[in-house]
């Protein structure tokens, strides 16, 4: 049968389907079965409103013993009809619950007897009612600690505890051991009841404590590695509990227990000189020979103003953060309360993963995860710290390593282009990149900007294709639409794109009277590059003028850079037009623009046409020098002819054409006739008389 989501099966009718939702409506179906198979389901029942039930039994009902009490915890109830109100807790034997009929996963039950083993079971109940009784609990027996001591043997003179008082905080007036440690303390624990095993035994902030034994309602364990001068926490544990964690302090020759050795105990311990070790003046012999001598009057006065570390002591305290991801910069700092010049750092219990530093002086943990280590996480282990006021309890640390999520590549710009030009690559991720490839050729070079921003420099022999990038914790980023990067001519605009030097050498970029770069190696590679300028393609849509150009070249320059160093223009065809641009910027004085054909190399000619506008490629007749034009802009000139032309806006005269900071502006040259033919001019005369033309820029 199927009753809304659940289902049940039974041999008779009717079959109960338990599990439904209170408060909803449901229809029941039923499919009949044998060893042929199945039937085809019924039609739907009428539709019934499932109401609320009694809540099922509470599960893993675990007990832990205390003294004369045990604490009951346990899971709730998978089915729970409606919300339940309380759980009833109850033992074989006796007891109180401390929290009866309460919605707590946890009780405690007091009123046992230490000695009696118990088990205990639990009953939810809700407006409904109350629901059947758990499975029992495992069996724990109640005990308690009536005394701890300290236990030494005094040679001959047998063995005698110190009592230790119990219940005190290390901060307090714990009992003073006063007697040399030799092969270690021994400490006794006394139950009111015979204990089982097993048990285990800790020590903080520093030293070890063996495994302890059992010997009736006895329990032993050995501190051993314990300085001088060292106040320490020990811990007890049993599975069925554990009592509350016993301090105490070492200070050899402390024997009256004040925290420091003086002259008290000096006096003590000389009156005590020549007698045997007894149950009342055992703490005199420090060195536990059996005797008390000269020797044990000497190791006191040895040590005679030596104290015992406050316990208020220094404190370690750290807020994090204790998860880092991979690949990523980890850094945590520990606070030391005190901070005294003399703290050392340093790792008390567990292994600082490998890709982990701990400063000892400054407490700073730092580091860089790699993918390998998440298999590793989580990380535990303890920090200590020990200054000249004592020794911190160890604070520890979990270290959790996350996968690093794959990178992505959300946008390429220009996402077109002539080759080498330099990208900008956009994305989530970019931290601890490793590589970066364009259509599975790495980048010349590449700059994290951020973890966001990646620039990369693309290769000559790239081609069409994707933009990877890989990180060392989150692999290699997937390909898309937004990560294409095609090589070919950029689309029709004004481009202002400096070529980075490093992937192509730039001629023009060179100081005054050093000569110029080789093209070795650029001629016929890029097809959208002019070979004699290393500058871009201009699309026809932005060098339009008539007569029309065969050639067409931009080149963005640096004012600051190019100032007052010759550009180079190198042997342009007499079909060409070439456009430099450049900004003045705010700070600098404005000047001028002065072309010279005498310093190119070879026999070069001035170019026929030259613009200093706000427009690149402007080659507007209507703007040159003719007798009457209204028109005339001193920033035009045709017909240059051999010789030195300069504009400046220094230099009063026929041309002075000023430069304006702030404002960008193009040098537009060609050395095909664009003059009016009306005015004398030639389409198909150029000023070149041999192949390449050219000449020396000067920006000033």
């Amino acid at each position: 049968a199927t009753c809304g989501s659940q289902s049940r099966t039974g041999t008779a009718s009717p079959v109960v389907v338990s599990g439904l939702t209170a408060g909803f409506f449901v229809t029941c179906t039923v499919i009949a079965r044998n060893v042929i198979g199945n039937s085809q389901p019924s039609a739907a029942s009428n539709s019934v409103l499932v109401t609320p039930s009694a809540p099922g039994a509470p599960t893993n009902v675990i007990a832990t013993a205390g003294d004369k009490r045990a604490t009951v915890t346990f899971t709730a109830p998978s089915s729970n009809g409606s919300t339940i109100n309380g759980y009833i807790v109850v033992s074989n034997s006796g007891g109180t619950d401390t929290a009866p009929n309460g919605p707590a996963l946890s009780h405690v039950i007091t009123g046992l007897t230490n000695g009696t083993p118990y088990t205990f079971t639990v009953t939810a109940f809700n407006a409904q009612g109350q629901g059947p009784t758990s499975a029992a609990s495992s069996s724990i027996t109640p005990f308690g600690l009536t005394a701890v001591s300290s236990r030494k043997t005094h040679g001959g003179a047998g063995t005698y505890d110190l009592p230790l008082a119990q219940g005190v905080p290390i901060s307090g007036a714990v009992t003073v051991e006063p007697r040399a440690i030799g092969s270690g303390h021994q400490l006794v624990y006394q139950f009111d009841t015979a204990v089982g095993t097993p048990w285990t035994a800790t020590v903080t902030p520093v030293g070890a404590a063996s495994t302890p034994t059992v010997s009736s309602n006895n329990v032993m364990t050995t501190l051993t590695g314990i300085p001088d001068k060292q106040l320490v926490t020990v811990n007890l544990t049993n599975p069925n509990g554990s009592p509350a964690p016993l301090s105490m302090g070492f200070l050899i020759g402390d024997v009256d227990s004040s925290r420091s050795v003086n002259a008290s105990d000096i006096s003590s311990v000389k009156a005590e000189t020549g007698k045997t070790a007894g149950s009342t003046n055992f703490q005199m012999d420090v060195n536990t020979s059996g005797t008390i001598n000269a020797a044990d009057v000497l190791a006191v006065k040895a040590r005679n103003g030596l104290t015992l570390a406050s316990a208020a002591a220094p404190t370690i305290s750290n807020t994090g953060p204790f998860t880092t991801m991979v690949g990523a910069n980890y850094f945590s700092e520990f606070i030391d309360s005190q901070a005294p010049t003399n703290s050392v750092w340093g790792v008390s219990s567990g292994t600082l993963p490998q890709w982990v530093t701990l400063n000892t002086v400054t407490g700073y943990l730092s580091g860089k995860s790699r993918a390998s280590d998440v298999a590793g996480s989580p990380y535990n282990f303890s920090v200590s710290l020990t200054n000249s006021n004592g020794t911190a309890i160890p604070l520890p640390v979990t270290l959790t390593v996350t996968a690093a999520p794959p990178p992505t590549v959300t946008q390429v710009s220009p996402s077109t282009s002539p080759v080498p030009v330099t990208i900008t690559i956009t994305g989530t991720g970019f931290t601890g990149v490793t590589s970066v490839t364009i259509s599975g050729v790495a980048a010349t070079s590449f700059t994290v900007n951020s973890a966001t921003q990646i620039s990369a420099g693309v290769a000559g022999t790239t081609t069409t294709g994707n933009v990877i990038v890989t990180t060392s914790g989150g692999g290699a980023s997937a390909t898309s639409a937004a990560s294409l990067f095609t090589v070919g001519a950029l689309p029709p605009g004004d481009y202002s794109i400096d070529i980075p030097p490093v992937l192509l050498p730039n001629p023009s970029r060179h100081a005054n009277n050093n000569p110029p770069l080789t093209h070795t190696g650029v001629l016929g590679l890029f097809p959208n590059l002019s070979p004699a300028n290393n500058a871009y393609h201009m699309d026809a849509t932005v060098c339009n003028s008539t007569p029309a150009i065969a050639n067409r070249w931009q080149q963005n320059i640096d004012y600051v850079e190019y100032r007052a160093h010759p550009q180079d223009l190198f042997a342009m065809g007499p079909n060409d037009a070439l456009t430099y641009k450049f900004t003045v910027p705010n700070f600098d004085l404005t000047g001028g623009v002065s072309f010279q054909d005498n310093i190119a190399s070879g026999s070069h000619q001035a170019p026929v046409f030259m613009t200093v506008s706000k427009t690149p490629c402007d080659f507007d007749t209507s703007k040159v020098y003719y007798p009457g034009n209204p028109n005339f802009n001193a920033c035009y000139s045709t017909n240059l002819g051999a010789g030195t032309m300069n504009w400046t806006n220094t230099t009063p005269g026929f041309f002075d054409c000023k430069l304006n900071k702030g404002e960008t502006y193009y040098v537009n040259l060609r050395f095909q006739d664009a003059t009016r033919v009306v005015d004398g001019g030639s389409p198909t005369t150029t000023s070149c008389t041999f192949s390449n033309c050219g000449g020396m820029i000067l920006i000033q």
